[in-house]
């Protein structure tokens, strides 16, 4: 696909030196960076959703007494 995008000067040229420096094309520098600002964007709306449900959630003070112990008792194996 074909995409033209106009960035600040200084950005232009910082990312033509980097794509020089890595040996890859500008096409390829920038969609390895749109690729991977994709990834983060679908990893924080995977936090949202996770989070939002979490909320939903009640957890016995029993429960998490009995988490409390375990991990206590996990720490110390380690020891």
């Amino acid at each position: 696909m074909r995409i033209t995008v106009n960035v600040p000067d200084d950005v232009g040229e910082e990312a033509e030196h980097a794509a020089q420096a890595e040996g890859v094309s500008m096409s390829s520098l920038v969609a390895q960076a749109v690729r991977r600002y994709l990834e983060e964007r679908r990893r924080a709306q995977a936090v949202e959703r996770i989070n939002a449900l979490i909320g939903n959630v009640h957890v016995s003070s029993q429960a998490v007494e009995e988490i409390r112990r375990e991990r206590r008792v996990s720490d110390r194996s380690t020891d």
